[in-house]
């Protein structure tokens, strides 16, 4: 039976965790920060579309008041889902679930743009298109070390989400002497941007969801 470390809180993994187990993984769940999420204010002014990249900012996106037929340019399958669930009927997906491939999107709208993020990013539309403006959703903080339920074996696959979750999985296993458990481990990737991340980071096997049939099967 394989070990797999799936880097998100219980609650955030049920479903990915309930298909794995379904296929006899043991599955351990280690979230690597916690959210807090933010008021926002209520958004009067007209615009051409929102961005939101993160389920963590659905909540501040259904807050601001803006009308459930704006266009949301979005990445995720996931977070499609869960702007469909609140109500939002103009949602566009990343052609290539990258934030690179949103913001070839992005580009095209001449109006402004609101972008809902959290604190810590790894690509900044505000800096790079002039009519976006950010709006912060909400906000993250790592942790310090891993859960009391956190078990010192060797785990066959762990899956990483974001490039902030990649860091602070390699900052813990570094700064805890824990990387032995992980030496023959796959690093599974959300994106393209994120295995490169990884590699960077000298772990031996690494891939993208897209390749594992199952994953690919759930995320597309």
């Amino acid at each position: 039976m394989k070990n797999v470390l799936i880097t998100r809180s219980p609650s955030a993994s049920a479903e990915i965790a309930q298909l794995l187990a379904n296929q006899e993984f043991q599955i351990f769940c280690e979230p690597l920060f916690t959210v807090e999420k933010l008021a926002v204010e209520k958004v009067f002014t007209p615009i051409s579309a929102a961005i939101v990249t993160s389920l963590n900012a659905c909540l501040a996106l259904e807050n601001s008041g803006i009308s459930k037929k704006t266009k949301i340019l979005t990445v995720g399958k996931k977070t499609a889902q869960e702007l469909e669930r609140i109500g939002f009927k103009n949602i566009i997906l990343s052609p290539q679930n990258s934030a690179e491939s949103l913001f070839d999107l992005a580009a095209q709208e001449s109006g402004q743009i609101l972008y809902f993020r959290g604190s810590v990013i790894s690509f900044d539309f505000a800096a790079k298109l002039k009519n976006v403006r950010d709006i912060l959703a909400y906000k993250t903080h790592e942790v310090e070390n891993f859960s009391a339920d956190f078990k010192k074996i060797s785990y066959d696959e762990v899956l990483i989400f974001s490039k902030n979750s990649l860091e602070i999985f390699h900052k813990l296993i570094t700064r805890h002497n824990l990387l032995e458990y992980f030496a023959s481990s796959q690093i599974l990737c959300l994106s393209d941007q994120i295995l490169d991340c990884a590699k960077k980071f000298r772990f031996k096997k690494t891939c993208t969801f897209a390749d594992n049939p199952l994953l690919k099967k759930f995320y597309d």
